[in-house]
């Protein structure tokens, strides 16, 4: 059973903390310059020094690699990349971020 922990400690490097009840995201795809979001998301998860987990309605441009900046309530924008995407339903996607800063 040990082990078993032990394993999921490694797998996760940060903690997770739940958000703020209707704490959104801004999501923009211009990496330079300005933040202009393209996208509004809600935050399902974040870990701050590792990365989030959003929920966005569909169609969503981003694949498994690409990065964007994302704006997480107060904090400054974050460079950051998209890591896994799972589909919640028709019309929403739960995307994983990791920050690059």
């Amino acid at each position: 059973m040990k082990k078993l922990n032990i394993i999921q400690e490694e797998k996760r490097r940060y903690p997770r903390f739940a958000p703020d009840p209707l704490e959104t995201a801004f999501v923009s795809l211009k990496l330079s310059g300005d933040f202009e979001p393209e996208f509004v998301s809600l935050i399902a998860d974040k870990h701050p020094y590792g990365g989030c987990g959003l929920v966005i309605r569909k169609p969503f441009s981003l694949k498994v690699g690409d990065r964007c900046r994302i704006k997480l309530g107060k904090l400054a924008p974050l460079l950051s990349e998209l890591r896994w995407f799972k589909e919640l339903d028709g019309d929403f996607l739960r995307l994983g971020f990791k920050f690059l800063e």
